[in-house]
């Protein structure tokens, strides 16, 4: 680059860095025009219309609802095998405080690093019997183990629920997420859960 050129050109350059830095208004280059902006809630209630008009929303509406039902009658559970061979087992609900355990006052009831048995202090009144839905078996099986509403309380593993309660002729409860069956430890159904002193004790009943 010939010696003159490169001297202009830092020139020029100089000359832009120091004008933007006094913060000088140019003036327009041309006509200018203001951006219109549309109201974001305009926006979207057309789009509502649009999909109303299409029946997107109807389709939406009729998905969700069937999806609903199918959560309700039959609610995500666990896949628990049908058992072939007797277990039985106990299982304790102790457990040891993280921090201070306190009444409504602040008044420390259980201090931290206390071994906690629930049962000792709330008894399970009623035996728990663990069935898969599923498997006529296993629902026989329910109304003729465990009869008595005041003494068992009926739990489906998986299955229609509806369906099943209107066969029993009973109110049912569902262990959703498998939550009931891990905490006691089941690897089979059908099965029954009762206390025994101060642990739960467990059985895994084969069906003749």
């Amino acid at each position: 680059m010939h010696k003159s050129t490169w001297f202009i050109g830092i020139a020029l350059s100089a000359a832009l860095i120091g004008s933007s830095s006094h913060g000088r208004d140019l003036g327009a280059i041309g006509p200018s025009y203001a951006i219109p902006e549309r109201n974001i809630l305009e926006v979207i209630r057309e789009r509502l219309q649009e999909r109303m008009k299409d029946g997107f929303l109807e389709k939406q509406r009729r998905k969700l609802a069937e999806r609903s039902k199918r959560y309700i009658t039959r609610p995500r559970g666990l896949p628990l095998p049908r058992t072939q061979t007797y277990r039985a087992y106990d299982v304790s609900l102790e457990f040891v405080t993280t921090e201070d355990i306190t009444d409504g006052h602040g008044h420390v009831l259980y201090p931290a690093g206390t071994r906690v048995n629930p049962l000792v202090f709330q008894s399970l009144t009623k035996i728990l019997c663990f069935a898969d839905g599923d498997d006529p078996d296993q629902v026989r099986w329910l109304n003729r183990h465990c009869p008595d509403p005041l003494k068992h309380k009926l739990i489906l593993v998986r299955g229609n629920y509806p369906n099943v309660a209107e066969q029993l002729g009973r109110r049912l409860y569902f262990d959703q997420h498998g939550y009931l069956a891990g905490r006691f430890g089941l690897r089979t159904v059908p099965a029954t859960v009762r206390q025994k002193e101060q642990v739960l004790y467990v059985e895994e009943i084969p069906i003749p």
